[in-house]
């Protein structure tokens, strides 16, 4: 995976861990709630 992806990930998983909704999330960048989840469980583990 290219690493401009990966820092996109992290940026995402770090607004989710600071409070911001996933949903509110997901709307914002266009992606599906359940991604986000994802990337916030591998990030976690």
């Amino acid at each position: 995976m290219g690493k401009a992806k990966d820092e996109f990930r992290l940026k995402v998983v770090r607004e989710a861990l600071s409070g911001i909704k996933v949903g509110v999330l997901a709307r914002s960048y266009d992606l599906h709630p359940e991604t986000i989840r994802t990337w916030i469980r591998a990030y976690r583990d």
